[in-house]
Parts: structure tokens; sequence; C-alpha cells
């Protein structure tokens, strides 16, 4: 069980981790264009 729950952390953690990189940029590049 436990082997199987750090398995799907990882996957969650290395699809989530480039969306949040993504979202950052994203949200960085609005805030230079605002100001």
């Amino acid at each position: 069980m436990g082997g199987q729950q750090i398995a799907m952390f990882g996957l969650i953690a290395s699809m989530a981790i480039p969306l949040i990189l993504l979202s950052m940029m994203f949200i960085a590049a609005k805030r230079k264009k605002s100001s």
C-alpha cells in the first residue's frame, strides 16, 4: 500500500509541477504587461 501511494504522489507531482511553473510564468508575464 505504501509503495502505491508514493507512486501516485510522484505521478501527481510530475504532472502538477509543470502546470504550477507555467501558471507562475503566465502570471509574471501578465504583471509585466500591466505595469
